[in-house]
């Protein structure tokens, strides 16, 4: 990864948002807890008393995953930037030289150059104008099985023979 990171105001942000979800978060507990001892009524008095703490502790735990999709998000655009960096070929000195690549294109479309490979088609001719033919195709394999329906695809009824 690059030694300079970038976004650091969206990584700032996700900092203090994840500090003060947590803190939102543990206050919410103290909070309903208190409510929880404190209250004198019956238990749906105490129920209603610890609302409001629950509902910031939850408060506080979202703000802490949004902080964490935060920071996802961000290390995945810097991990994007540095994998287009590394496609593009990130600086020129890693690019091989000109007469390099003439001969890695021409080794590539001689029609000798690997038995397995077929030959690379110009595009050249194309672009010119000149006719060129197409591909030939190999015959279709004589081994098939001429139009036999698989049993599960049948309409029979499977006890018919």
């Amino acid at each position: 990864m690059s030694e300079t990171k970038r976004y650091r105001g969206g990584r700032a942000i996700a900092v203090v948002l994840d500090k003060l979800g947590w803190l939102a978060a543990l206050a919410g507990i103290a909070l309903a807890g208190i409510a929880l001892v404190t209250a004198d009524t019956g238990w749906i008095g105490q129920l209603a008393a610890t609302v409001p703490g629950l509902i910031l502790s939850i408060v506080g735990l979202i703000a802490v995953t949004v902080a964490q999709l935060t920071r996802a998000s961000i290390d995945t655009a810097e991990a994007m930037r540095e994998m287009i960096d590394l496609t593009r070929g990130g600086s020129r000195s890693s690019q091989p030289d000109p007469e390099a690549r003439a001969a890695l294109r021409e080794a590539a479309q001689s029609p000798g150059a690997s038995p397995d490979t077929p030959p690379v088609p110009s595009l050249g001719r194309r672009l010119k104008g000149e006719e060129t033919q197409p591909p030939k195709l190999s015959p279709p394999k004589s081994d098939r099985k001429a139009n036999k329906v698989h049993p599960i695809f049948s309409a029979r009824r499977p006890d018919s023979s």
